[in-house]
């Protein structure tokens, strides 16, 4: 194979010959020369599985002038190992283009005063070896280790894998390890990548100043390579990543606990903390991020509440101006948290409306599990709450505590020690939510449950109602897609006449109703979603009335 590798780089380099001996005929010649370059491209397709100079240019997306000056540079490179002058190289991109062109080169080209040449980096992948990057930067194919990094952390890690491409051009991702040198951070974003079968490049912000062509060829060697751009943060310098968010919508970065704002950086973050500990390494933080693409448009819920979820997202919006340009932060400097309370049955909506406002407000969303916070050793759940907030407070997001009455219920009376540890902790819960510089959702179905005290501390309240007939015929309405096939006798308003269902319950119908269709290759009937009805009521231990029943039997169900 790199027999045949070498016969088509001659051939290049052939051509390149003749390019240099006619650059005074650019004009007449150049079609013929992107002629014979699509020759030998076709030709080298049909012999090799990858020919590595047609994938640089497919990558670096280059234009047929482009094309034609690499292979003219590569043919200089190799006969005499000096670069082009720039006067000669530019005439295969035209005089007129001479003066832009110097501002826009292409990646892989270097224009030094004079003189004009490939990248080492483009000379390196076309010939198929590891690149070579200046100083302060790495390419490296890590190798997973089985069972050698914290399953639980990993799991979250790779999150940042799981997003679609859409929705990174919208709301770039970065994965932040931080936590003390010595703990692994380096090894365990490469065991991320390796179980991704990605290559790392690792670029050191430190006391090193790096050019921007030296940058250039950092994006150069991700693009070429197909490589994970990873930042080693030596130095709480946030330029570069600034830089490098223009040209990747995710990378990784190892940060040593210390403050990383996604102003500086432009990324939005997902951050693992690694702690040392005598035995082994730890998460010290139970939080899931939470992934919708749901907007308000998909949001069912009565106008009343659709208003104050739009109003709460403007008056976050402009909550950093309020504060600090009319300067309440400075008259109010305690309490300034923005605490939010959804409240209702389950399945009215209170964790999508929470997606909703973070998609809006472009913020991630994390999911808070209570149960892994709270501890039956004095002080340590308090301790785990600090710890939430502290990493909270570096990611910039948005947090939701689901199920919030588990800690938030009407506080005892101190009958004993651990009645009074218990109030205590409550009480630092909610203090941290108030200084909390970010945003804090707490969701329950059971209001009555909540102390009183603490309702008033909230910032807001919002009640989730289960559907009424009208909203519950739209949820019908909406809730099947395109591309299923209905029946002829579905019929939305008699649904929603004979059954009250929450949101969560419809759409769990619709979907058990689109299996047993599917199931009997035929289209969704009445008989299918009345039988996902009764499974549905079946659940949460209700009967069926007599006139449910009527409509059974008029659908065959």
């Amino acid at each position: 194979m790199m027999e045949t590798v070498e016969k088509y780089h001659l051939q290049l380099i052939a051509l390149g010959k003749q390019i240099c001996e006619e650059l005074y005929s650019v004009d007449e010649k150049f079609s013929l020369w992107v002629g014979e370059l699509d020759r030998i491209m076709k030709d080298a397709a049909k012999q090799l599985e990858v020919f590595f100079f047609q994938d640089a240019f497919e990558v670096l997306q280059l234009s047929d002038e482009e094309k034609i000056l690499a292979v003219a540079l590569f043919y200089v490179q190799k006969k005499t190992g000096m670069p082009m002058q720039t006067e000669d190289a530019f005439k295969i991109l035209s005089v007129n283009l001479l003066q832009s062109y110097r501002k826009s080169l292409a990646f892989c080209f270097i224009l030094n005063g004079k003189y004009l040449s490939l990248s080492p980096v483009f000379v390196s992948y076309v010939e198929g070896e590891i690149p070579q990057l200046p100083q302060g930067m790495l390419f490296k194919f890590p190798k997973w280790e089985n069972g050698s990094i914290n399953s639980s952390l990993k799991e979250q890690a790779e999150t940042i894998f799981s997003f679609s491409p859409e929705s990174l051009e919208q709301t770039p991702m970065a994965l932040v390890i931080d936590g003390p040198k010595g703990c692994g951070r380096h090894f365990f974003i490469e065991q991320i990548l390796a179980d991704q079968q990605l290559p790392a490049l690792w670029i050191t912000i430190s006391d090193h100043y790096y050019t921007v062509q030296e940058l250039k060829e950092l994006v150069e060697c991700a693009l070429l390579y197909g490589a994970f751009v990873c930042v080693s943060m030596e130095k709480q310098d946030h330029s570069i990543v600034k830089w490098l968010s223009g040209f990747f919508t995710s990378i990784a970065i190892v940060t040593d606990s210390e403050r990383f704002r996604i102003d500086q950086s432009a990324y939005h973050l997902l951050t693992v903390s690694l702690f040392e500990t005598k035995e082994k390494k730890i998460d010290a933080f139970s939080m899931n991020l939470l992934q919708t693409n749901m907007n308000f448009e998909d949001l069912k819920l009565p106008e009343l509440q659709h208003k104050q979820l739009r109003d709460i997202c403007d008056m976050i919006a402009v909550r950093p101006k309020v504060l600090s340009d009319w300067e309440f932060g400075k008259k109010f400097s305690y309490g300034n948290g923005m605490s939010i309370l959804f409240y209702g049955a389950p399945g009215t909506g209170k964790t999508m409306a929470a997606g909703v406002i973070a998609n809006e407000l472009q913020l991630p969303l994390y999911r808070v599990d209570l149960s892994q916070l709270i501890s039956k050793y004095i002080g340590e759940t308090q301790k785990n709450i600090g710890k939430i907030f502290d990493e909270a407070e570096k990611m910039e997001c948005i947090l939701l505590f689901d199920e919030a009455d588990a800690i938030f219920s009407k506080r005892s009376d101190v009958s004993d020690a651990q009645d009074r540890y218990s109030n205590a902790e409550t009480a630092y819960l909610l203090q941290r939510i108030e200084q909390y510089n970010g945003v804090s959702i707490l969701a329950t179905n059971l209001l009555q449950n909540f102390d009183e005290a603490f309702r008033r501390r909230i910032s807001y309240m919002v009640h989730f109602p289960l559907p009424d007939e009208g909203l519950r015929q739209k949820l019908w309405q909406d809730i099947f897609p395109e591309k299923s096939q209905l029946g002829d006798d579905f019929d939305a308003l008699a649904l929603a006449q004979a059954f009250e269902l929450s949101g969560a319950a419809i759409k769990n119908a619709a979907l058990h109703s689109a299996y047993m269709a599917m199931a009997e290759d035929c289209p969704i009937g009445m008989k299918h979603i009345l039988r996902a009805i009764s499974n549905e009521y079946a659940k949460v231990g209700k009967s069926l009335s007599k006139s449910q029943m009527e409509l059974f039997q008029v659908y065959h169900a």
